[in-house]
């Protein structure tokens, strides 16, 4: 009778005698860190979580923080709606709503509406400020939601409302989490820290049967990590005891060890993740760094991170992995934020050829590389010779001397018919001999170039070979090895000196440039066998100190495209032989080398990243350090063989790399657009549609959330209504616009990511209503006020006019009266003068008259001039009348005039203003036998008052008298408006005072 030992016994021993597998190690190099000084609210960062909208929510114990690849915008503290800053958990329910577990329940954000809801949530558990801290979220049927908060479980509906809750009967201690289904109706689930299988129906729990035993009790070390893989696979992870991949079908668990040989000491894992195009790839975040297992062997590595070449605890403490839309790998670590650039796969770094130096500790420099049909790789370097190694990239051996007379300095490399050539600074020109398996010169080569400096060698689709020897430039026709010397050493007849690079033309034309900083571009006519110099001008100006680094000709186009310096990219269009210049995309205009990929294509490695230029574009993708480029500085590019079309190396100063071309090519997603605030007069109006007249300025802040690169974005927005086109190419993220009319707007915003690749444009509609005075009725009741202002106005005019013709009829009347007669008496005194033998007497007459007329023409005059308007100039007058007519009788007079007031006196009024004080004195000098006369000017708001005051004899204004001259006084004083006043009696002199408007 043979005796069995328990099933359940076997299970365990196998269980026990199985080792930890020690995780493969690899370190990642090229990252993107994001800490505080980047905007992040802490650097221990907990959950991620990249929404329908493409924002990235980074949850820290400080707060929660959304990321659009360019700036965080964090929410900490009570104002910001978050008050509980420690955030554990996220989850989208649905497209509007994002939950965040804390500390103390539950966060509502509003995605739409871009505030904090937390009202939506009320139950006492999980309602934010709660004395329970939410740790798992898991989606049910229905759209209810699975949520662990403590010790507590509940399901809430779409509303947020708790359909079931339950306390789950465990030890203080316990939190529920890690939640994974166990069928496809989602009834049943597995969770932590011990295993506990639920029925989301009624909430019941009880120990899952599937699993060793020593799982299920309750007082087991803490479940840091659960997920399945499979049907009956299942990933756990205990604190500090690796982790385990379970059969739940075969009864057999592998352990995996985590704890890193760089300083790792946290041998457990924190969040599970499944790679979004590689359906058998896990990430997973530890305690010591990122693991990668592949499924179905369960090959795993550990990936850690170096800072400044040094292990960081803090940095390789990662609580999740999350990769975003455009395939970046996003770590949550407690030293902040990381991402890994969705092209790090694309660069595969040759780590076997960094050599160094024979006795100088320094990196080798590499010139260049080629491969051959049978699959080798040749490398050139500066002083260590020529390598060959494998196509991928195992060293074979090295060709230095002494073992060969290659020499150590290799300039340049081509293969023709399936022959290696090498062109050597000091040593001539080479070839590789496969059967000696060594170099040699060619057989076709003089013997006085040989042991030369050459560094030019070019074969041309014609069969042709181009070489510098001894500063000669020589052409050699491979079919027949004729070699001749078409540029001989001091001939600067065609071109100064031996060019430093060489390219096809068209028909059997060839392209020339010299090196240096005095180079220039040439170009070789083969039926006149001569140089033609070919000026390159940019925007007007003709290049004269242009450093060209690399020729390629366009065979289809049949342009050519030169790597420059100092202006980018040249192309010279085969048409018109114009030159356009490509700088845009680029990180720096200085590029070393230039190659052209099968499809047309045109890379450029520059001295910061690596830039391609795809064809139909005008704008470089660059990519940097930041993609996975082991280095920006590059000296040289190649694509060394043919059957691998897509494959690039690139050459840096140290190093070597091969780059995935199809797959930095690869279309990447479209940046989703979104607009983020609108600020009329600085205030946030996103809700609002209607808007008056008086706002000023309208602000509009949009973001092409672009989590990769960011700094590639370019925008383009149109203000329908306002805008004809689109304004294109602005890398702001805001636009501004102010004085608008009243009427309806649409703000159209669209985002480029580095591929040119334009979004969906968001839009924006908003109407700016119009003030009454624009309104319809409005225009109505200002025409008719028009029309009756116009009629006013002519009315008005009419009468100034019917007003001028009266002055110039008083002028007129003025000169018959006064001049006219005055000048008829004077013709007839002289006449009496001629005959009167006594003429004595009427010339005194006459003479008197003339004066008469003089002052009767200066008043006028006077009266006429408005510059006399002003009361200044109507003082001066007054006094010189009053000199006139007062001084010769002995009669002493005052003048008393307002200083400053401003006043002025049109012709009109002055004219009567005038002759009224005029009449005043003469009435004085005539009649009053007056000594003193006072003359005083007030002005006031009701009107201007004169008065003239004399000592005379004075009269009676009551009694009639012969005279015109108190009556026209009187009318006068009517026609200014206003009114004059006689103060006098017998002895005691006269007052005269006139009063006007």
């Amino acid at each position: 009778m043979t005796l069995r030992p328990p099933i359940a016994l076997l299970q365990v021993l196998l269980l026990c005698l199985l080792p930890l597998r020690p995780a493969a190690q690899s370190v990642i190099e090229h990252y993107r860190l994001f800490t505080v000084r980047d905007g992040l609210p802490s650097n221990e960062v907990y959950r991620l979580h990249e929404d329908n909208y493409g924002y990235l929510w980074v949850g820290t114990s400080h707060g929660l923080a959304r990321f659009n690849g360019a700036s965080f915008q964090n929410f900490t503290g009570f104002g910001s709606g978050l008050p509980i800053t420690v955030c554990t958990e996220l989850i989208q329910p649905n497209d509007s709503l994002l939950l965040a577990g804390t500390l103390s329940g539950i966060a509502v954000y509003n995605l739409k509406r871009n505030r904090f809801e937390n009202e939506r949530i009320t139950d006492t558990v999980l309602a934010l400020g709660s004395a329970y801290t939410v740790t798992c979220f898991a989606r049910l049927p229905g759209k209810q939601l699975l949520v662990g908060a403590a010790r507590w479980v509940a399901v809430l509906d779409e509303h947020l409302r708790v359909v079931r809750k339950k306390e789950l009967g465990r030890p203080e201690g316990f939190f529920f989490r890690n939640a994974v289904f166990l069928d496809r109706d989602s009834t049943r689930l597995l969770a932590g820290p011990a295993l506990l299988e639920l029925d989301t129906r009624t909430l019941t729990y009880g120990t899952p049967a599937q699993f060793p035993r020593s799982l299920n009790s309750p007082y087991n070390t803490v479940l840091q990590a659960l997920n399945r893989l499979g049907p009956d696979q299942y990933l756990y992870s205990f604190w500090s005891e690796g982790y385990s991949v379970y059969d739940a079908q075969k009864k057999v668990e592998k352990k995996f060890n985590i704890t890193s040989a760089a300083g790792g000491d946290y041998n457990n894992l924190r969040d599970v993740y499944r790679d979004r195009r590689d359906s058998n790839l896990y990430w997973m975040g530890s305690g010591s760094g990122v693991v990668q297992l592949r499924l179905p062997e369960l090959k795993h590595t550990l990936y850690t991170f170096q800072q400044r070449g040094e292990y960081n605890r803090e940095l390789n403490y990662c609580t999740q992995v999350l990769q975003d839309n455009n395939g970046s790998t996003w770590v949550a670590s407690r030293g902040g934020l990381v991402r890994i650039g969705r092209n790090v796969s694309a660069f595969e770094p040759l780590g076997t050829f960094r050599f160094f130096k024979e006795g100088t500790g320094k990196l080798i420099e590499y010139t260049g590389a080629v491969g051959d049909r049978q699959g080798r790789l040749w490398i050139g370097t500066y002083g260590e010779g020529l390598y060959e190694a494998t196509a991928e990239g195992k060293y074979l051996r090295r060709f230095k001397e002494p073992n060969t007379a290659l020499g150590h300095l290799v300039q340049n490399m081509r293969v023709f018919n399936d022959t290696l050539y090498a062109a050597t600074f000091f040593k001539g020109l080479f070839y590789y001999d496969e059967r000696a398996k060594n170099f040699r010169h060619p057989p076709f080569l003089p013997q006085k170039y040989k042991d030369t400096v050459s560094y030019l060698l070019h074969f041309d689709r014609w069969g042709r070979g181009w070489t510098s020897l001894n500063r000669e430039l020589s052409v050699t026709d491979m079919r027949t090895r004729q070699f001749r010397v078409v540029q001989r050493r001091g001939d600067s007849s065609g071109i100064p000196r031996t060019p430093a690079h060489v390219a096809d033309g068209p028909g059997r034309d060839m392209w020339f440039a010299l090196g240096g900083w005095h180079g220039g571009l040439y170009r070789w006519d083969d039926r006149q066998q001569r140089f033609f110099n070919e000026p390159v001008v940019l925007s007007g100006i003709t290049q004269k100190r242009l450093i060209i680094h690399q020729l390629v000709f366009d065979t289809v186009s049949q342009d050519l495209w030169i790597a420059t310096y100092e202006h980018g990219l040249l192309r010279r269009d085969a048409r018109s032989g114009r030159f356009v210049a490509y700088t845009q995309g680029l990180k720096s205009p200085a590029i070393n080398a230039l190659a052209m990929d099968a499809a047309g294509n045109l890379w450029a490695g520059t001295i910061y990243g690596l830039s391609v230029l795809v064809k139909g574009e005008h704008s470089f993708r660059t990519f940097t350090t930041d993609d996975g480029l082991p280095v920006n500085y590059i000296v040289s590019i190649a694509f060394p063989f043919q059957e691998r079309k897509e494959r690039l190396l690139v050459m840096m100063q140290d190093q070597l790399c091969w780059v995935n071309t199809a797959h930095l090519l690869a279309a990447q997603q479209p940046v989703k657009t979104y607009i983020e605030a609108v600020l009329v007069d600085n205030e946030p109006v996103l809700d609002r549609e209607r808007f008056t007249f008086d706002h000023k300025h309208f602000r509009f802040r949009f973001s092409g959330v672009n989590l990769n690169n960011s700094e590639e974005n370019r925008y383009a927005y149109l203000l329908e209504g306002h805008d004809k086109t689109w304004i294109m190419n602005s890398r702001s993220p805001f636009a501004d616009y102010s004085g608008l009319k009243p009427g309806r707007y649409t703000f159209r915003v669209k985002t480029a990511n580095g591929q040119g690749v334009w979004s969906e444009p968001a839009a924006y509609t908003f109407v700016i209503t119009a003030p009454f005075w624009e309104t319809g009725w409005f225009y109505t009741l200002a025409v008719l006020l028009l029309a009756g202002s116009i009629y006013a106005l002519y009315g008005y005019q009419l009468s100034k006019a019917i007003a001028l013709y009266h002055i110039r009829s008083r002028i007129s009347k003025d000169l018959h009266d006064e001049v006219g007669s005055t000048l008829s008496s004077i013709s007839l005194m002289n006449e009496m003068a001629v005959r009167s033998p006594e003429p004595r007497q009427l010339q005194r007459r006459i003479a008197e008259s003339l004066a008469s007329v003089q002052n009767a023409m200066s008043d006028i005059v006077w009266m006429v001039n408005p510059k006399n308007d002003e009361l200044q100039n109507l003082q001066l007058r007054f006094g010189e009348v009053a000199a006139q007519l007062l001084e010769p009788k002995g009669i002493s007079y005052t003048l008393d005039f307002p200083t400053d007031s401003g006043l002025r006196i049109p012709m009109e009024k002055r004219r009567d203003v005038f002759l009224i004080y005029k009449e005043c004195l003469n009435n004085i000098v005539k009649y009053s036998g007056a000594t003193e006369v006072g003359i005083e000017v007030r002005h006031g708001r009701k009107g201007v008052l004169l008065t003239v005051t004399d000592n005379g004899r004075g009269f009676d204004p009551d009694r009639p008298y012969s005279g015109n001259g108190l009556a026209n006084m009187r009318a006068r004083a009517v026609q200014l408006g206003g009114s004059i006043r006689w103060e006098t009696g017998a002895g005691s002199g006269t007052k005269v005072s006139l009063w006007f408007a």
